[in-house]
């Protein structure tokens, strides 16, 4: 999440009788700690969100995280499950693969490959992305839920959509945002920059000679 004020209040909007109790953020800062070969339980609204910056950006997750909780937990249960520990990809995987829902909330942002990584984890074809109109991949992955995040309204709308979205559909969605995210992979995006270097050097090139040639004309005798 980049809003640290937005899950718990987005959370409220988007619960309702027929998922409350349910749902449960896990942010990961850090890769999330689980036993030996033990699989994180899936369970209804898991929202998986990525958290960066320096200790403050911390410290106020924190702190948010603790008052949703107060708020919003039930006997053994609590909205929000926060670890900060180092965690490998392949741990971060087997979470995407457990989410219900993915939601990328940037405020300001470039190509958030998160949200790629979400896609390329579902190899069965379900969850729902959500992405904040300020993420570069929100252009390519037209079938992700598009939502403004300064929004909370359109926020948590989305989130009640995605929780009861049906399987066919979702499955739908992720099947044409895998196949562009496995088209346009790295090698792809390598071949571009090559492309586009290999055409900067010539328009570079040209622009030297059009000087050369200026220069030449100015000091030529008339």
């Amino acid at each position: 999440m980049s809003d640290v004020r937005e899950p718990g209040e987005a959370l409220r909007r988007a619960t309702d009788p027929t998922v409350a109790g349910t749902p449960a953020l896990a942010e990961t800062p850090a890769p999330i700690e689980t036993g030996a070969g033990e699989e994180p339980r899936r369970r209804v609204g898991v929202y998986i969100c990525h958290c960066g910056g320096n200790i403050s950006d911390y410290v106020d997750v924190e702190r948010v995280a603790a008052r949703i909780n107060g708020r919003f937990s039930s006997g053994s249960y609590r909205p929000v499950i926060l670890r900060r520990t180092h965690h490998e990809p392949p741990t971060v995987f087997r979470y995407y693969r457990a989410a219900d829902v993915c939601y990328v909330s940037s405020l300001h942002d470039g190509m958030n490959l998160v949200a790629k990584e979400f896609v390329a984890a579902r190899e069965d074809e379900q969850g729902v992305l959500i992405l904040s109109h300020f993420t570069g991949a929100a252009r390519e992955l037209t079938e992700a839920l598009s939502v403004n995040p300064y929004d909370l309204e359109e926020a948590s709308e989305a989130l009640a959509a995605a929780l009861a979205m049906p399987k066919d559909e979702q499955q739908d969605r992720m099947r044409a945002m895998r196949a562009l995210v496995a088209e346009f992979n790295v090698y792809r995006w390598a071949g571009r920059m090559l492309v586009d270097a290999a055409r900067l050097r010539r328009r570079e090139r040209l622009s030297g000679r059009l000087g050369r040639y200026a220069s030449d004309t100015i000091g030529t005798p008339a």
